[in-house]
């Protein structure tokens, strides 16, 4: 009878904490349910601040002022931004950039395509807002009087045009002269939309200048060494033979892209006429 009675007691225990757990286990599934997020973006359910989906932050489906500065402010002045980083490694080693983002490091830089908008938007911000004419800017520095050439302002009003094609022919004129390296068409030209947005960057600089004193419209030609530079630091191989390589690339690149641009400057400007 005893061992009847502790069977019984055995089993009501059993059922007891059966009943509990399962209540808890409901519980917690319920709280666990009731913590879900879902992303507003691709739909699917989380519980973190961002979706382990596609990464977009927690949100309510608004926008807000605070939101846009924080968004502003870490994209302009955070040390860890990628617009930083990016600009930065640009700045001091452009090669090591091109090689870590077509290796698939990318989620620390900045996109080489918006790179090259923002850079070109900035340039031509620049020039509308303070009138800068680079062509009569250079004949007052060389001292020769100012006339205007249809030509010359067509290549200068479509300028955020023709520097895609600056990209295309630096790509392709690169990889010309370094044919043994692992680096496809594709890759060069996402390399140079970094070097051509650093590029534009560096001659916006002397925007400003040029207003102080023309003669500072002329260093911008200094700026294609930023372009050698970027072709020796972003191929591997004997240092001496990389800088000739890079030197003559950079130079026959950049002297294709300028005949280029006057010839289908003069070919619109004499069908339009």
């Amino acid at each position: 009878h005893s061992c009847h009675c502790c069977f019984l007691r055995s089993i009501r225990f059993i059922a007891n904490w059966n009943y509990y757990f399962i209540f808890i286990f409901n519980w917690s599934e319920l709280l666990i349910t009731i913590s879900m997020n879902t992303c507003l973006n691709c739909g699917n359910q989380f519980t973190d601040k961002y979706c382990n989906y596609c990464g977009m932050k927690k949100n309510d489906g608004h926008i807000y002022f605070k939101d846009q500065w924080h968004d502003a402010m870490y994209y302009l002045f955070s040390l860890d931004s990628p617009l930083w980083k990016t600009f930065k490694g640009l700045m001091t080693n452009p090669g090591r950039v091109g090689n870590e983002y077509i290796s698939g490091k990318r989620k620390s830089y900045y996109t080489p395509i918006k790179y090259f908008i923002l850079a070109t938007a900035i340039y031509l911000l620049l020039t509308k807002m303070t009138g800068f004419n680079v062509v009569q800017t250079q004949q007052e520095a060389l001292g020769l009087p100012y006339r205007p050439n249809p030509v010359s302002d067509m290549m200068r009003n479509n300028i955020n045009y023709f520097l895609f094609l600056f990209v295309l022919i630096m790509a392709f004129v690169s990889r010309l002269f370094f044919p043994k390296q692992k680096k496809s068409y594709p890759e060069s030209v996402a390399y140079f939309f970094f070097i051509a947005g650093h590029y534009i960057l560096l001659n916006s600089i002397f925007i400003p200048l040029a207003f102080l004193n023309p003669i500072f419209v002329l260093f911008k030609y200094a700026v294609i060494l930023y372009i050698i530079w970027g072709i020796v630091s972003f191929y591997t191989g004997n240092l001496f033979w990389r800088i000739i390589r890079g030197t003559a690339a950079g130079i026959l690149g950049y002297l294709i892209y300028i005949f280029s641009v006057f010839g289908i400057s003069l070919l619109i400007y004499k069908i339009t006429q």
